[in-house]
């Protein structure tokens, strides 16, 4: 490994501890997202279905970080601190693939949850589903896209990138391809900008432009005495309401999704531009300690985030059911008196299955 990885002498334990963290917290808000929805037979919920893709895309990016964060922290017991030695570049080259097509896709149906309550606030649930379909057409881009770097050997590791992989604890893409000869598309920032980054700039536009736009018609809705404050009111028609009483979904959780999904992001969105397009990979801005710390922790960590917002903050049965999964084996008393929120939420029945 490079002496300029050391950063004179910084023990790197400290970003794959962050990468872990945020990994694991990650996984377990999805994979917990995931199980709520499906107890609760929520799924007939486009609102709720879109959700559950972005947690499974945040599964396929944080779960194999947190696998070779694991193994890092095993071989570093051995003193081995070269990622060619402890993963393979084979198996780089295969995690390169899977965590960022999964954060292509996360990038693509956050972009898509923010337009859908655009649609369904401005136009209806017609027009909502019609852009619902083609979210799954255009799931199949980041597919083929990664699909050509594999096979065009673009992604994986090389000497230049050693260091950078080994402190991000995944690999990504090589750049080897600097030069002027080769091929356009395999050049470092074009094909930084091909592999995820380019998506990630247009889902922060995106999601940005389409959440202001959705609180401008909430607030439009509100004045006309369409919607009341608590979001209940006549809307759409069928299940797929994400305003009603029950989900109790408000304004602020709505702007709450392109600020929480930027500051997430925003990290490796940084260090990815910098390193790729305008400097060099042995550059501070690249090898900073707290930017990698930042990108390591938080970059996984989408999955956590959801679940915070789409769960924990929503006044639903979602809500009781994400706290009986974590604490399954604790007995809940049978006295419990009507005031106890949670006698309420173990009561209710899905019958909104558009709980948002």
């Amino acid at each position: 490994m490079d002496s300029s990885s050391s950063n004179d002498g910084c023990n790197t334990l400290q970003y794959t501890l962050a990468a872990a963290v945020g990994s694991f917290l990650g996984t377990f808000g999805s994979v917990t997202l995931i199980m709520t929805s499906i107890r609760h037979n929520v799924m007939k919920s486009m609102s709720r279905h879109i959700i559950m893709m972005i947690s499974l895309a945040d599964i396929l990016q944080a779960f194999p970080v947190l696998v070779v964060s694991l193994i890092q922290i095993y071989e570093k017991k051995k003193n081995n601190d070269d990622i060619l030695d402890w993963m393979g570049e084979k198996k780089c080259k295969w995690q390169a693939a899977v965590v960022t097509v999964g954060a292509m896709l996360t990038f693509l149906w956050t972009f898509g949850l923010s337009q859908h309550i655009y649609l369904l606030l401005r136009f209806g649930i017609k027009v909502a589903h019609r852009a619902y379909i083609g979210l799954h057409v255009l799931s199949i881009i980041p597919v083929a896209i990664m699909t050509a770097s594999f096979c065009y050997d673009v992604l994986g590791i090389d000497e230049k990138t050693q260091t950078e992989s080994h402190l991000l604890n995944w690999c990504w893409i090589k750049v080897t391809n600097e030069s002027d000869s080769g091929p356009f598309l395999k050049k470092p920032c074009p094909a930084a900008m091909w592999n995820g980054k380019g998506f990630e700039i247009f889902a922060y536009i995106g999601v940005t432009v389409y959440c202001t736009l959705a609180w401008r018609q909430y607030q439009r809705l509100m004045e006309d005495n369409t919607i009341n404050g608590d979001g209940s009111g006549v809307l759409t028609s069928g299940n797929d309401n994400p305003f009603t009483s029950g989900s109790n979904l408000r304004i602020n959780k709505i702007l709450l999704i392109p600020i929480l999904f930027i500051v997430c992001r925003i990290w490796g969105t940084i260090q990815r531009l910098s390193c790729y397009c305008f400097l060099s990979h042995l550059d501070s801005v690249c090898t900073s300690h707290i930017l990698i710390a930042l990108l390591n922790f938080f970059d996984p960590l989408q999955g956590f985030v959801n679940f915070l917002l789409f769960t924990i903050l929503s006044q639903n049965n979602c809500r009781c059911d994400c706290l009986t999964i974590v604490r399954a084996n604790i007995q809940r008393p049978q006295h419990l008196t009507s005031a106890e929120p949670v006698t309420v939420y173990v009561q209710r029945e899905s019958s909104d299955s558009s709980q948002f």
